[in-house]
């Protein structure tokens, strides 16, 4: 037989697999108790006497055989002293023990038949063990023998040493307790022979027919030459690790050394496969420790090699295990080394890698695909201080859950806002109900209630994505679905997404099939949009989507004491600069307290307490100024935020003034720039301001240069091809100015430049001069009119010139229009008419006109009037307006008559 047959004989199966198995079972007790009255009937020596009659047996051999023939013993020495009770004292004894015993792979066979009722002859393997030591004694009637004095034992794959070992041939019993050593060796045509195994303790008890060892005591186990992978779940091991090395040699299996400690005993059962180890387990290996209450490994042998693998793993109580940077604590651990899968089991179960910390009611570790899974509900928690992590940690898992949601939404504190979302670097909690899975790929996923919590930041939704990267490791990215909800400081988002690309510094949050608002709030701010962009770097937001925005502050400063709001709608996309300026596209509609405004473009410049301090509208500007209403009660506002308008529309019918515009202003141009604080607006662009009252033909301005209107300075002025239509009256200029009343109703204009008056309708006449000016009285109805320099009036027949000409109005109640009431021209006076061949005209220096004399009163120094030939001077001259009629003051005769020509 050779020396490799030899290695992989019987006992491996037996004490040897015990030892080599020491990873594997712990669930027997040791106990001295079982074995010591066999100590006890077993002679030390007996004392002799000069009586005493002694037989001395040279080159002493004796065979015992067990009742069942299963097994014999064979006992030699150099010399023996035979005793009473046939009893032999031996030196130097050799005894060789020859134990019928049944394989492993044997056995489960027969198992199998047993349970389907068949029946086989049931094969055997016979075990050969040898002991050597300087002396013994043997008890051949109950067939029993003491070793003692540097016992060895040698099995095919083994030896063991101790100071005393006895043995029961009948029972096939190994005994001792005395301090033991057990060796196990492996063999290989390459290497030869080598130690696998030691396993060092107090006390022996070996049954050999059942294959099954207790080495008693506090034991120590040294397993050589296993596997790198045993019990190296790698899930998620690189959390925080180097990764694997890029040099392939450096990749290939290693091998490492396994000591096994613990306080109590270490039970081998082959036919079981299984090794257990009792009270206080330690297992270490070059950078793995792990401890519990008990330990048992489940082995298998390679048949090929001879060689014992570890299988199966099973940790129970207080179980704590360390794997380089990785720290598991829990109640069970369970490990299959062949699927390289591991189970933690505790209330809770804890994971501590690098800088993150995992809690949950279980988890499974699978080290092929780098993945873990956390059951249930859990805790991760990730930060750079985590090395006194453990107290901390126990105590939130014993916190109330039922408050997660209240703490995630209550982050509101008195400090500034300083708006920064998560922070890549800084420490994160994020705890979940419905599981947990970490893979390879450095992603984790959280499942149902899932809430990430960050300083003073919240994060709630249903379900959660954790991209990790980068050495030390970070966060890459997080995304968020449905319901979800983020809170910080004073700022809360909800939305059905939320993606926070943390290298970026970047958040994205959006409804992936469009229904619905994600809204954002924050002091005196609402956003509203299908998607939103917000950069964390510079808090910039953008929405690429339509949407809305709100934007209000209470302050005792807002025009006319009312709650000063400005809510923004736009239909293709809002940028915010996240500091004082925000723009938006589309369709644009802005309202504010007596302000509606439509664009295509408008762009919001706000304080520092988001107050808009300017709007600049662009394209197809349409801007509506009411006169400021009374404010409805705040109920009554919020009702109609919300669109229901019952309440409101009841209080209006109560009080019809309560909410009635007394007059309106529409602004139509392609550019305005608007200082809502100051009421002022401006525009560089031609347009169009109406001013529309109930029941009255409406006023406008229309221009071709720019306009600005002063709401402070109650002032309005336009340039540019002014054309303006007030009470009916027509008025064109280069240049207009309006001043206006506290209600904004029109008191006073001033035109340069051009200026034409004209008045349509069945009395119409037009004005011409280089500048004029209107008063209008408090009900908005033009006064009179002041026209200066070369004034020119032409009305219909008539002609009228002169430096200086005031038109005064009154209002025709029956015709619903201003209508001309009274005249007056200073310097440079000229009246001319026509009819026909015929005309008239006249001179003077003040010319006088009221509608109900009818007559154009011209006074003079002298004042002269020109008829064909005919030309008469007075101090006063009388035509009549509408039928050309000359005539004198009563009384008063022409001072000079003249004919031309003569």
């Amino acid at each position: 037989m050779d020396k490799h047959h030899h290695r992989n004989s019987s006992f491996k199966v037996g004490l040897l697999l015990a030892a080599i198995s020491l990873f594997q079972s712990f669930s027997l007790v040791f106990s001295p108790d079982s074995f010591e009255s066999f100590f006890n009937n077993l002679p030390e020596a007996y004392a002799k006497s000069n009586n005493d009659i002694q037989f001395t047996i040279e080159d002493f051999s004796r065979q015992l055989q067990t009742s069942e023939d299963n097994g014999h013993t064979l006992v030699t020495g150099s010399k023996a002293v035979m005793l009473e009770n046939n009893t032999y004292e031996i030196a130097d004894p050799k005894v060789v023990l020859t134990v019928e015993s049944q394989p492993q792979d044997e056995q489960d066979e027969q198992d199998e038949e047993d349970e389907e009722g068949e029946e086989d002859d049931q094969k055997v393997e016979k075990i050969e063990i040898r002991l050597t030591a300087k002396k013994a004694v043997l008890d051949a009637e109950n067939k029993r023998i003491r070793m003692k004095n540097s016992v060895k034992t040698a099995g095919p794959d083994f030896d063991l040493y101790s100071e005393s070992i006895r043995y029961d041939s009948e029972s096939q019993l190994l005994l001792s307790n005395q301090e033991v050593e057990m060796n196990r060796y492996d063999f290989s045509e390459e290497e030869g022979e080598w130690v696998s195994l030691n396993v060092k303790g107090n006390g022996l008890e070996a049954d050999l027919a059942m294959q099954k060892v207790i080495i008693g005591g506090a034991t120590e186990t040294v397993i050589y030459r296993v596997s790198e992978h045993f019990f190296a779940s790698d899930a998620p091991a690189d959390m925080n690790a180097d990764g694997p090395s890029s040099n392939p040699d450096d990749n290939e299996e290693q091998h490492q050394t396994i000591t096994i400690k613990s306080d109590g005993n270490m039970v081998y059962s082959h036919l079981i496969q299984k090794v257990n180890y009792e009270k206080n387990v330690v297992v270490c290996s070059t950078d793995r420790e792990l401890e519990s209450d008990e330990l048992e490994l489940t082995v298998e042998q390679d048949g090929d090699a001879g060689n014992v693998e570890i299988r199966r793993v099973d940790a129970v109580g207080n179980v704590s295990f360390a794997f380089g940077n990785r720290r598991a604590y829990g109640e069970k651990l369970e490990w299959e080394n062949f699927t390289q899968i591991g189970k933690l089991y505790g209330e809770p179960a804890r994971l501590i890698v690098g800088h993150s910390e995992i809690t949950g009611k279980d988890m499974d570790f699978y080290r092929l695909n780098n993945r873990l899974r956390v059951h249930g509900e859990g805790q991760l928690f990730w930060g750079k201080n985590n090395s006194n992590r453990e107290e901390d940690a126990q105590d939130r898992t014993q916190k109330n859950n039922s408050n997660r949601e209240e703490d995630a939404q209550d982050r509101t504190q008195e400090e500034p806002f300083d708006p920064t979302f998560f922070s890549a670097h800084d420490p994160i909690s994020i705890d979940w109900e419905g599981g947990m899975v970490y893979d390879e790929a450095d992603k984790a996923r959280f499942d149902k209630n899932v809430i990430a919590m960050q300083g003073d930041a919240g994060l709630k939704c249903d379900y959660m994505e954790v991209d990790f990267g980068g050495e030390p490791l970070t966060f890459l990215s997080l995304q968020a679905r449905g319901n979800v909800e983020y809170a910080e400081k004073e700022r809360k988002v909800v939305a059905e997404n939320l993606l926070w690309e943390a290298e970026k510094q970047k958040v994205t949050v959006f409804n992936e099939n469009g229904d619905g608002w994600v809204v954002i709030t924050e002091p005196g701010q609402t956003f509203q949009s299908r998607k939103f962009h917000l950069f964390l770097d510079n808090n910039k937001l953008i929405s690429p989507a339509e949407g809305r925005m709100k934007l209000e502050r209470n302050s005792d400063d807002a025009p006319g004491g009312y709650l000063s709001v400005l809510k923004l709608e736009w239909t293709d996309h809002m940028e915010w600069d996240g500091v004082d300026k925000a723009e938006f596209y589309g369709n644009v509609s802005s309202s504010q307290p007596g302000r509606d405004l439509e664009a295509e473009k408008l762009v919001v410049l706000l304080d520092a307490g988001m107050y808009p301090t300017e709007l600049i509208a662009e394209n197809n500007v349409v801007l509506v100024v009411s006169d400021m209403p009374a404010p409805l009660p705040a109920a009554l506002e919020d009702n109609a935020d919300r669109g229901d308008n019952n309440e409101v529309n009841q209080q209006q019918e109560n009080d019809p003034d309560a909410r009635e515009d007394v007059s309106t202003w529409k602004l139509e141009t392609q550019h305005l720039k608007g200082r809502p604080e100051k009421e002022s607006m401006e525009s560089e662009s031609a347009g169009v301001l109406t001013v529309q009252r109930e029941g009255r033909p409406d006023d406008h301005i229309e221009w071709t240069e720019s306009m600005l209107v002063d709401m402070e300075e109650l002032q309005a002025v336009f340039k540019g091809d002014v054309q303006a239509v007030f009470s009916q009256t027509n008025l064109g200029s280069d240049r207009l100015r309006l001043d206006l009343e506290e209600n904004r109703q029109l008191r006073y204009l001033e035109a340069e430049g051009n200026v034409i008056f004209m008045s349509p309708g069945e009395d119409s006449w037009k004005l011409s001069s280089e500048r004029a000016s209107a008063v209008f009285s408090s009900s908005g109805q033009l006064d009179h009119v002041i026209a200066r320099g070369d004034v020119e009036v032409i009305d219909g027949k008539r002609r009228l010139q002169s430096q200086q000409l005031t038109l005064f109005f009154l209002y025709d109640q029956d015709r619903q229009r201003n209508r001309l009431n009274k005249a007056t021209a200073r310097e440079d006076v000229s009246v001319q008419y026509e009819e026909g061949d015929q005309s008239l005209q006249a001179r003077g220096e003040r010319l006088e006109w009221e509608r109900a004399v009818g007559k154009y009163v011209i006074e003079g120094s002298p004042a002269v009037l020109s008829r064909g030939d005919i030309e008469m001077a007075g101090n006063n001259i009388l035509i009549d307006r509408k039928t050309g009629e000359v005539s004198l003051p009563e009384g008063a005769s022409p001072a000079e008559t003249r004919f031309k020509g003569r």
